[in-house]
């Protein structure tokens, strides 16, 4: 696997990892993701299962079992909104990618809260050098956007799982946006909840690829879409 692969992979496991732990306090919240499970273990975290398929030999794509999984799509499990539609557009301008990197479907891990996701990445690439010790890992940045069924996420922020949390309006529904540090890279994250009239919306974002913007901006701005969007 090349460092670039297993970097993705823990900003991923890292995006996961928060939203669960963040938002319900389900099992698997001890932090983000790990190198399988790097993107779904966080400091505050839901965590995905981190498996992934098996590789034909040349191929340096890693594909997370569950992604394309069209059991799980929105249409599939009732969800009121597509997590899949949001498009980069919902994100602030800096950080949305030069090229066309489409959102992935991805499947709830067995401790997930929520019932279908679509995963947004634009994080840097590594930079591969010739003597290993030298070779540094690109910085992440990964949006998880979820929709969760009625009573599985709370978007209470006085609810004991969101300490720390803020009290939030988007698009003039109830929720809450919450800070957090992924505890694998030590990048900053930000869960952002809103309920909605069937079940909750929500994203978590995982932000080390642009210092310059605030996280939580990013995760009130995606989540303001969802609200805009949805009953």
């Amino acid at each position: 696997m090349t460092t670039t692969n297993t970097t993705v992979r823990l900003g991923i496991a890292v995006a996961v990892g928060l939203l669960a732990a963040a938002c319900t306090g389900l099992p698997g919240s001890s932090g983000p993701p790990s190198p399988s499970t790097a993107a779904d273990s966080t400091s505050s975290s839901p965590a995905g299962t981190g498996r992934t398929a098996p590789k034909p030999a040349g191929d340096t794509k890693t594909i997370v079992l569950g992604d394309l999984d069209t059991s799980v799509d929105a249409a599939a499990v009732g969800a009121p909104f597509d997590p899949c539609k949001i498009e980069w557009s919902a994100f602030p301008g800096p950080v949305r990618p030069v090229d066309d990197r489409k959102p992935l479907l991805r499947a709830p891990g067995a401790n997930d809260p929520f019932a279908t996701a679509c995963r947004f990445d634009n994080s840097e690439k590594a930079v591969i050098a010739k003597d290993p010790k030298d070779t540094k890992p690109g910085r992440n940045f990964i949006a998880l956007v979820v929709w969760a069924k009625p009573g599985a996420i709370s978007a209470d922020p006085n609810s004991p799982e969101h300490q720390g949390s803020t009290p939030t309006t988007f698009a003039g529904k109830p929720g809450l946006l919450k800070p957090g540090t992924n505890t694998e890279s030590k990048e900053p994250m930000c869960t952002g909840i809103v309920a909605l009239a069937t079940g909750t919306g929500g994203v978590v974002v995982t932000n080390g690829a642009f210092p310059d913007i605030d996280t939580c901006s990013i995760a009130k701005a995606v989540t303001e879409a969802i609200a805009s969007k949805t009953p």
